[in-house]
C-alpha cells in the first residue's frame, strides 16, 4: 500500500526529507538556544547604551575639569601648556 505525501508535510533539509514531527523537533531543540541568543543580543545592546551614557558624562566632567585647570593656571600666572 502506497502512502501519499503532501508537499506541506515534508521539508527537504540537507538532502534529507523531514516530516512535520522532525521539523517540530528541530524547532523545539533549537528554540532555547535561539531565545538565549536573542536575549544576549538585547542585553548587550542595553549595556552598550548605558556605557555610552557613562562615557558622555565622563567626557563632560573631563572637559569641565580642563576649563577649571586653565582658569586656575591663568590666575596663578602659569603657562597652561607647559
Amino acid at each position: 500500500m502506497a502512502t501519499a505525501t503532501s508537499s506541506f508535510a515534508y521539508l527537504s533539509y540537507g538532502g534529507k526529507k523531514m516530516d512535520i514531527n522532525g521539523i517540530s523537533q528541530l524547532i523545539g531543540s533549537l528554540g532555547f538556544p535561539i531565545a538565549c541568543c536573542i536575549y544576549l543580543i538585547y542585553s548587550n545592546n542595553k549595556a552598550n547604551e548605558a556605557h555610552k551614557e557613562e562615557i558622555d558624562k565622563l567626557r563632560e566632567t573631563v572637559e569641565n575639569n580642563t576649563k577649571v585647570m586653565i582658569k586656575l593656571c591663568t590666575k596663578l600666572g602659569v603657562d597652561a601648556d607647559g
